[in-house]
């Protein structure tokens, strides 16, 4: 009997596993230059969880495959930079010999590296420095990959320097940390190599030494990358490969061709680097000696033909536009078959990480590039790169966001923000605001498209309570009142913000397009907000000038607060009695004067405006919606009664701890509430989860930040509460679709319905799930400036 069970929970768990495998997808009717010599016309790459499963013609697609069409079009494998600079570091060591420091250790993994990926670059081998003799061990990794997978190879190859830039490194001072007043002041060590001759002796010295990366170059465990140019240095890395039994990989070789057989003889192999940028001016001087200049172009071919093992980088040290530089190695005698596999497979062996990449095989990584034309081709260009199977580039993309137009997304998980859940679904989009919603759209004339397949969208998010841009946080703090004074509530907060603070633009790029930007009054009129909309045009900026009224009967004085609430309304009652008498008498004599031959009349005298007035006025007429700040039970019964029965306003309550107690009477009276951080409190000697009890009284709630900084996580705010055990439908609703009706403008934004403004955003996964990254932003049909690479953020 235990048996079977167990043999039932075991099928069960497989179930279980099969079902949350990774989802088979695939690339079809494409050319396919697998980089292993091979070229397959009309052929298909399949692949699952970022590895290549198959790749030729006549491949079976498993049931469910998520097949993208690349007919006209051609697969590479990914392009594999073979030296760099990327690892972003502090900078080299002052030491000349440094052994011991690893190129990775200082590499951003999260950086875009959109020139990179645009240009094809997927793999990059990271130098630890070009200025010391030894400068420390290279790594290898992938670019555009989750850091988990990122390092192909952490310690790849042990480097060493031979050119002139080693020579003459700074003076080390090194002081003991606590000098007695009896030792002399130690003076700074002068470091070698000061010349050619002690360089090459130094080095010979340190591959003679111990330490644990000298002894795997001995033992060939490990390659000794040596950077040299000329003959001489050439040589000279030979002979010390030679000595010590090293296996060596000539860095730069500008001059290798002039040895290319003693390269050969030592099975040595070669990282050239292009001489020639195309991006940039060439003020190489060509009239001394010519045919020097063209022997150095022809390196390759030189090297080609005595066998030599070639890989090609660019001119610069970024690792882009890699394919340029093996064209123009093809256009001076090097094959244009050895060509692209000088920067695919044949790099990916020099590096020692050709069982990863480097070719379109089964097992290696998903890791490819989609041209419009064949490598070297007229007119050849990246279309999109691969990484892990995953799209990091697109020129659709990136075309879409240079342009303005009509735009397409297709294929993507939409979340509308008010309940909707529809996979597969396709978003319209014309000039600013969304036209349709649906499957299989079709694709107007003129019209970009985005495949957005795998992918998540949703509404821009909505702050209701943020300081974001005032600037005029102190010390920790970061929700100082932007300003304070007597009648400060007639400003529009607004003016203290520019459209031009980078802010905006970081709180647009984290998705977050609406803020609410509260003042910071703490008087009974608090305030006059603005509705500002972060990553937007000048002109689109400022959405409302006066997004709401705040009234405040928080704190100790809540009863007198109360109190002058009331005669308050009162006062607007008398007030706008007197301009309907005022606008009855107006009329009056607009009908009368022209029949008035004796001038009898008098135009009726307008009554003084009343500021507050004139804002409660706005705000019965459903054009500025009402705040108030209300904590305790109490304080929320009372402002609640005191506005309906005096006044006739419906209010949205902010921060209402005393939830609990009130929270029937908010329910029925109030338009919902507005939760400000930590929505988990400890409320009369009990914890409570202010969300969840919203939820469970029916009350509507819209989850803020009440900071400035905090504005650009309120994502993060809502994915904490959803951990707490909030439902994501309704987390996602507290952020978009409710906040935009609390703040009168739902018709604008908050969901994904036609006729809403094109404010949308692109996730890798569902909106609240750990790790999720923001891809791309719409702000107001347009992609956000930080994304106009195609590339991920």
């Amino acid at each position: 009997m235990r048996a079977w069970i167990a043999v039932v929970c075991l099928g069960a768990c497989a179930a279980a596993a099969a079902d949350e495998s990774p989802p088979w997808r695939a690339l079809t009717d494409v050319t396919i230059v697998t980089g292993a010599g091979a070229t397959i016309e009309r052929g298909t790459v399949l692949f699952r969880g970022g590895v290549i499963e198959a790749a030729g013609e006549g491949v079976e697609l498993p049931e469910g495959t998520a097949a993208t069409s690349a007919k006209g079009k051609v697969v590479i494998p990914g392009l594999i930079a073979a030296d760099t600079l990327l690892a972003a570091g502090p900078g080299e060591d002052e030491r000349s010999v440094c052994a011991d420091i690893v190129a990775c250790d200082g590499f951003e993994y999260f950086a875009p590296f959109r020139d990179q990926l645009a240009s094809g670059t997927t793999c990059a081998y990271l130098s630890a420095g070009t200025r010391r003799l030894v400068p420390g061990q290279g790594s290898v990794v992938k670019l555009g990959a989750a850091p988990e997978r990122a390092i192909v190879a952490r310690r790849a190859a042990l480097e060493g320097v031979l050119s002139a830039a080693a020579l003459n490194p700074p003076p080390l001072f090194a002081p003991e940390p606590y000098l007695r007043p009896e030792n002399a002041f130690p003076l700074a060590e002068q470091q070698l190599p000061n010349a050619r001759a002690s360089q090459v002796a130094e080095l010979r010295a340190f591959l003679g030494g111990g330490g644990d990366a000298v002894r795997e170059a001995r033992a060939k465990e490990r390659v000794f990358r040596v950077r040299a140019d000329t003959e001489r240095e050439i040589r000279a890395a030979l002979a010390l490969a030679e000595a010590h039994g090293l296996a060596l990989v000539i860095v730069g070789g500008r001059e290798a061709g002039a040895c290319a057989g003693e390269i050969a003889r030592a099975g040595a192999a070669v990282v050239w680097r292009a001489a020639f940028a195309p991006r940039a001016r060439d003020m190489r001087d060509v009239s001394p000696d010519r045919a020097r200049l063209e022997m150095f172009d022809c390196t390759p071919a030189a090297l080609a033909a005595q066998n030599v093992a070639v890989a090609i980088v660019s001119a610069g040290f970024e690792g882009d536009d890699l394919l340029g530089a093996a064209a123009f190695a093809a256009a001076h005698g090097f094959p244009r078959e050895k060509a692209l596999a000088a920067v695919t497979s044949e790099a990916a062996k020099i590096l020692g990480v050709a069982g990863r990449t480097g070719s379109i095989e089964k097992g290696k990584d998903a890791d490819f590039v989609l041209l419009s034309a064949m490598p070297f081709g007229e007119g050849a260009s990246v279309c999109a790169t691969y990484v892990d199977g995953e799209v990091v580039f697109s020129r659709d993309r990136a075309a879409a966001a240079a342009a303005g137009g009509d735009l397409v997304l297709r294929g993507a998980l939409v979340l509308t923000g008010d309940g909707g859940r529809f996979p597969g679904t396709d978003i319209v989009i014309e000039k600013d605001r969304i036209a349709a919603v649906g499957p299989n759209l079709p694709v107007p004339e003129g019209a970009r498209v985005l495949d957005l397949q795998g992918k998540v969208v949703v509404p821009g998010l909505i702050d209701l309570s943020s300081r974001l841009g005032t600037h005029f946080a102190g010390g920790t703090s970061d929700q100082a009142p932007p300003y304070s004074g007597g009648d400060t509530f007639l400003l529009s907060v607004s003016a203290m913000v520019r459209h031009d603070d980078p802010v905006f633009t970081a709180c647009a790029a984290y998705g977050v397009l609406g803020l609410l930007l509260r003042g910071g009054e703490t008087s009974l009129f608090a305030g006059t907000g603005a509705f500002l909309a972060p990553g937007a045009a000048r002109e689109d900026f400022v959405v409302r000038p006066f997004g709401c009224l705040d009234i405040d009967v928080s704190g100790s004085a809540r009863l007198a607060r109360l109190a002058a609430l009331r005669t308050a309304l009162k006062s607007f009652s008398r007030y706008e009695e007197t301009r309907r008498q005022y606008r009855e008498a107006l009329d009056e004599f607009t009908h009368r004067k022209p029949r008035d031959a004796e001038d009898r009349l008098k135009e009726p005298v307008p009554p003084q405006k009343d500021p507050v007035s004139e804002l409660l006025l706005q705000a019965r007429r459903g054009e500025l919606p009402v705040f108030v700040r209300a904590e305790r039970g109490d304080e929320i019964e009372g402002v609640l009664n005191a506005l309906a029965e005096d006044g006739g306003f419906a209010a949205t309550l902010v921060d209402a701890e005393g939830l609990g107690r009130a929270g029937e009477h908010v329910a029925t009276m109030a338009r919902g509430v507005v939760l400000l951080p930590p929505y988990r409190r400890r409320i009369e000697q009990s914890w409570v989860d202010l969300p969840q009890l919203c939820a469970e009284k029916g009350i509507p709630f819209a989850l803020a930040s009440d900071g400035a900084a905090g504005s650009l996580y309120l994502r993060f705010y809502a994915a904490e509460a959803v951990s707490r055990g909030l439902s994501p439908d309704a987390a996602l609703r507290a952020v978009t679709s409710v906040p935009a009706r609390l703040a009168g403008l739902a018709d604008r934004m908050g969901t994904i319905a036609r006729g809403r403004w094109a404010n949308l955003v692109v996730l890798d996964g569902e909106p609240f799930a750990p790790g999720s990254r923001v891809e791309t932003v719409l702000v107001r049909g347009k992609v956000l400036d930080p994304f106009k690479g195609g590339g991920r953020q």
